[in-house]
């Protein structure tokens, strides 16, 4: 396969699907190409290189964000479930738009077999 010079570090090449340009690191001299090194050749690839690494990190620090959150409720509430449960009842009841009796044992009755 022959290597085509467009312009300073870009090559044409031509391989099984057709020519594509190669943007190398190196040029011919050995020196490195820090533009080609860094952006991939054009600012375009710079820019989608970019997004995908900045949507991983966020991605990662929602994570992680979200863990802390789950840990320090579930501290809490091992330390100290009754106030907890005061917590949750009240913040529930102060929601709801509805009358909603939360003591179901009152409404059950006791079926006696014998």
């Amino acid at each position: 396969m022959e290597d085509i010079k467009i312009e300073e570090g870009v090559l044409v090449r031509k391989g099984k699907l057709g020519y594509r340009l190669i943007y190398p690191y190196k040029r011919a001299d050995g020196s490195i190409n820090w533009f080609n090194a860094l952006c991939g050749g054009s600012w375009w690839n710079f820019g989608v290189t970019l997004f995908i690494v900045l949507a991983i990190f966020v991605s990662v620090y929602s994570y992680k964000h979200d863990i802390a959150i789950y840990k320090n409720v579930t501290d809490q509430c091992y330390t100290e479930p009754c106030k907890w449960c005061d917590i949750i009842t009240a913040n529930n009841l102060q929601k709801s738009k509805f009358e909603i009796n939360l003591t179901i044992l009152d409404h059950l009755e006791v079926i006696d077999d014998g």
